[in-house]
């Protein structure tokens, strides 16, 4: 980039996107003024690159992989600390020689998902679960917002190792346990949580646009599992929040069986429990807002629940 003028350019899924500001973020880091190329949507944008008409962006490896594998695109690096199973042939990017992202002066997360650490607002000295942590963006946020005691859990050990590599790299720290937050019998020392993230697993359909691919992998009853998932994750965290606390329930999904409907029926079933007005940075849907995809933000739902005194 630095001795060829020509490829001073990079698209992105859209002004303010998480592809718009890694793509910034590395111009920064490597001293090039760039050109920021948007699109409506990751498809379109990598559609060009691999036409040749932008030279490169940055986007999720499973969003690009259809390309690669017709051989239309390469991968160049992963901004993880490690290199993924996916695709272990792919360098880091330390190893591809981006001065300063192993050393912690940069990360990437999208507008959307940035929203949780606004909601917690995490405060100095308070206990606080990150239920559902990998790959460990918003865990990482809380810590930075706050010097907050922060627990993270993920049910599967390798997706909780990104969590510790994004902790390390960002010379932070917090409790990391590879343990299903179902089941809190099994790893919760009884000492009551000041604040409750749930990140819940959920459908996907509000990411679509990065993952093209998920109308054609979900199924009728993935929706169901889901759902069921979700519940069950309200129901047993719940117990976990001192009174007085806040539960953040957020989901990447535009669904209102996901959403809405959910934190309804939940609420009709937890007495000591009550939502709270959000700020109208979305669309007010039920208990919470709503953001659509678009623009700068992926879809996401929120719902700050109150726990009463």
């Amino acid at each position: 980039l630095k001795k060829d003028q020509s490829k001073r350019n990079f698209a992105s899924s859209g002004a303010g996107t998480s592809t718009h500001l890694a793509g910034e973020m590395f111009a920064d880091a490597i001293g090039v003024k760039l050109t920021h190329v948007p699109y409506k949507g990751t498809p379109p944008a990598m559609t060009d690159v691999a036409a040749g008409l932008v030279p490169f962006m940055f986007d999720q490896v499973t969003a690009a992989l259809p390309l690669v594998q017709s051989g239309k695109l390469k991968l160049l690096a992963v901004t993880t600390g490690k290199r993924i199973a996916l695709q272990p042939q792919l360098p880091t990017m330390i190893e591809a020689g981006l001065p300063g992202f192993e050393d912690g002066w940069l990360s990437v997360q999208d507008a959307s998902a940035q929203r949780a650490a606004d909601l917690i607002a995490p405060r100095d000295g308070e206990r606080i679960l990150d239920a559902c942590a990998a790959p460990g963006g918003k865990t990482a946020h809380l810590l930075e917002r706050a010097a907050a005691q922060v627990t993270a859990i993920d049910c599967v050990a390798e997706r909780l190792e990104r969590v510790e590599d994004t902790l390390v790299r960002l010379g932070l720290q917090a409790t990391t346990l590879a343990e299903d937050a179902t089941t809190p019998t099994d790893w919760w020392d009884g000492q009551a949580f000041d604040a409750i993230l749930i990140d819940a697993p959920c459908s996907g359909t509000g990411v679509i646009r990065r993952h093209p691919d998920i109308p054609w992998l979900r199924r009728p009853a993935d929706i169901d599992r889901l759902v069921a998932l979700q519940r069950k994750l309200l129901d047993r965290l719940w117990p976990l929040l001192r009174p007085g606390g806040r539960l953040v329930y957020a989901t990447c999904s535009v669904l209102s069986a996901e959403n809405a409907l959910q934190v309804e029926s939940w609420l009709a079933d937890t007495p000591d429990a009550r939502p709270r007005q959000l700020p109208n940075w979305g669309e007010t849907v039920g208990p919470g807002q709503r953001i659509q995809p678009g623009g700068d933000f992926d879809g996401f739902y929120y719902s700050v629940i109150e726990k009463s005194d």
